[in-house]
């Protein structure tokens, strides 16, 4: 396994867009590319596993919105699996 920091280090070039769906491991995906968020600032699509709240509050704290693609709801208050866009804010 490779984090998205250490292949940008390694030269693959800056991530416009990254789409997430790994089954749960979200924050792992997130600590693996922190540098690429705060530095490169790419938006996500993220398919989150009953990850909503820590995911939400890891991405508002480095500057992202957080936005709900399944429904109205907040994304810490959508039930279940949800689907999210976090754009640098």
């Amino acid at each position: 396994m490779v984090s998205i920091d250490g292949l940008v280090a390694d030269g693959l070039p800056a991530p416009d867009v990254v789409k997430i769906d790994v089954e749960g491991a979200e924050l792992e995906v997130l600590d693996g590319m922190e540098r690429t968020l705060r530095e490169l600032r790419p938006a996500l699509v993220i398919e989150l596993h009953e990850t909503n709240v820590p995911v939400a509050d890891r991405l508002e704290s480095a500057g992202y919105r957080v936005e709900n693609l399944d429904g109205p709801e907040p994304v810490r208050d959508a039930p279940g699996d949800v689907h999210v866009l976090a754009r640098p804010a």
